[in-house]
């Protein structure tokens, strides 16, 4: 039988978790084995408990009380918390244990027990008694664990289902009798991005705004230089230097000189024609007195030189800024929190428009599809191993893989992985999502 964790362990877990709000709970199931059930329910009665830590003795009892009724709101009576984890005893647990933590829990939440403030709604205590009335009773425990047993199963199967279905043509799976080799765990984003809404971000506004003037400040002022170079070069091939032509031979016959043919280069057509208007023009010469021996050639009329009419350049239309790596990363963590959270609004704030989905587009319909996604679960998890983003002019083109776990209010549970294709753009001066492809069972 394991060891039951300290009070002093219990109670810092707690500060941790009440300091931490954006960690708090991201596995309940192998967080349940961390806390002392026993020592939690006194600190949120306020009664006294004994520590062995001097630091845990100088913290008051208002600041572990708080931390103790936050962990018993979050973790005993979350939407997919067992008749076990409400009452916070083991699996294995007395009859007599069970009793006790009922007990100390019904201390805390009974509706006679609370002032005007109403902390703790009815139906926690409805949940409570049915969990000790399931747990008391032999008979009625082990056809609760049966159940469990096989609901938790068929989730199992289900998935092997899906991922079998999502294989790619000729993958090769283990062979029966053989033990498949463990994955890796999978990988997640940094702390400093995933706590809360831009983490970082909140934490250092100061630093992440002047950051971003500095950035802001250098692409206004490459983008000069750019243009400053890319128009003096564009003049001088436009208006290139005149030369020089060297003075007509003297002879004592005229020649017309043809008309260029033409060329396809329109800045080409127009040197030409500046340098036929500058050229200087041969005074005419008396002919010579026809001799059988000196007669001049006939010079045939030739056609008019062709004129090319100048076009003006057209100015080219400001470039709108690309998102920059901050604003890419703290959408994409914006992304992920609205959905983890059920943030109806925040969700479709960061979307266009216009924006494209795979069956919708437009904001309003967008916002229609989560909306009945968000009703339909109690919870839902994404969680992302790998994240990668390119730039393709000012379009910000993201990839990530990872895996979402839905529990629906049917009671049912799925897990999947999980592939995202999203494009970032700036839209009246903000980054917003113009087009998104999400894929379920991807490998």
């Amino acid at each position: 039988m394991p060891q039951r964790p300290s009070a002093d362990r219990t109670a810092k877990l707690l500060l941790w978790n009440q300091k931490e709000r954006t960690r708090m709970h991201a596995d309940p199931r192998r967080e349940a084995s961390l806390f002392d059930a026993g020592t939690v329910f006194k600190l949120a009665l306020g009664r006294p408990v004994e520590f062995s830590d001097p630091a845990l003795k100088r913290v008051s009892a208002a600041t572990l009380r708080a931390a103790a009724v936050a962990h018993v709101r979050h973790f005993h009576f979350r939407a997919d918390a067992t008749l076990y984890e409400v009452l916070g005893v083991a699996r294995d647990a007395t009859e007599q244990e069970i009793r006790e933590a009922f007990r100390f829990l019904m201390q805390l939440i009974h509706p006679d027990r609370q002032d005007a403030r109403r902390e703790w709604p009815d139906a926690f205590a409805a949940r409570a008694n049915h969990a000790y009335t399931t747990l008391r009773d032999a008979e009625s425990r082990a056809k609760f664990d049966r159940e469990e047993m096989e609901r938790a199963a068929r989730s199992r199967m289900a998935q092997g289902a899906a991922a079998v279905t999502a294989a790619p043509h000729g993958a090769q799976w283990p062979k029966p009798g053989r033990i498949a080799r463990r994955p890796p765990p999978r990988a997640v984003l940094p702390e400093w991005l995933t706590a809360g809404v831009g983490g970082f971000a909140r934490a250092h506004p100061a630093v992440v705004a002047f950051g971003m003037l500095i950035g802001i400040a250098a692409l206004v002022i490459g983008s000069a230089a750019w243009e400053r170079g890319a128009g003096g070069l564009a003049r001088e091939a436009r208006d290139p230097a005149p030369t020089s032509l060297p003075a007509p031979p003297e002879t004592t016959t005229v020649a017309t000189v043809p008309a260029p043919e033409p060329v396809a280069d329109l800045r080409t057509v127009q040197r030409a024609d500046r340098l036929a208007a500058v050229a200087p023009k041969p005074e005419p010469v008396a002919p010579a007195v026809p001799t059988p021996a000196n007669v001049a050639p006939t010079v045939p009329d030739m056609p008019p030189e062709r004129t090319v009419a100048a076009i003006a350049p057209t100015p080219a239309a400001a470039a709108v800024p690309a998102p920059t790596p901050d604003e890419i990363e703290a959408q994409f963590v914006a992304f992920v929190d609205a959905y983890n959270r059920g943030r109806l609004d925040a969700m479709a704030a960061l979307f266009d428009n216009d924006a494209q989905t795979i069956q919708r587009q437009g904001r309003a319909a967008i916002r229609s599809d989560y909306d009945d996604l968000f009703r339909r679960s109690d919870s839902r998890r994404m969680s992302v191993s790998r994240m990668s983003w390119t730039l393709s002019g000012d379009v910000a083109q993201v990839k990530a893989e990872g895996a979402v776990r839905i529990a629906w209010r049917d009671g049912r549970e799925a897990e999947e992985r999980l592939a995202l294709d999203m494009d970032l753009a700036r839209r009246d001066g903000r980054v917003v999502i113009i087009r998104l492809a999400q894929r379920t069972g991807a490998p």
